[in-house]
């Protein structure tokens, strides 16, 4: 087997690990996000909270990540976002909210899988 490595994508590694191997969140993102983009997210990391919407699992980034990430929803999708505490100290989880669900689903379904479109089922 051969591993091939592209020193161009090198820059994708650095925006996202400091020195210390420490994960962060890029302020370049923002230029990357896209409804084919969001999608992988909430099926990976994306949970439906009945009766509230839809809630991001971002407990390995910190709370100025979290706020960064949840402001950019808003600002390029019109999602309205809050940033919640995950329930372990220094932990948070963006939260879609459920009036926002409409949008989310309409931006984002055609790029889900039938046996994925229960995270958006009932919106």
């Amino acid at each position: 087997m051969t591993l091939f490595t592209f020193t161009s994508f090198i820059w994708i590694h650095e925006g996202f690990y400091s020195n210390s191997n420490i994960l962060k969140i890029p302020k370049w993102i923002a230029e990357f996000k896209s409804p084919m983009v969001l999608s992988p997210w909430i099926k990976l990391d994306g949970s439906r909270q009945i009766g509230q919407g839809l809630n991001l699992a971002t407990n390995c980034f910190t709370y100025d990540d979290c706020v960064f990430l949840a402001n950019n929803l808003k600002q390029k999708f019109g999602l309205r976002t809050s940033f919640i505490k995950s329930g372990i100290s220094n932990q948070w989880k963006i939260s879609i909210w459920e009036e926002s669900m409409p949008l989310l689903v309409n931006l984002t379904q055609s790029y889900f899988i039938p046996e994925i479109k229960y995270k958006l089922k009932g919106f």
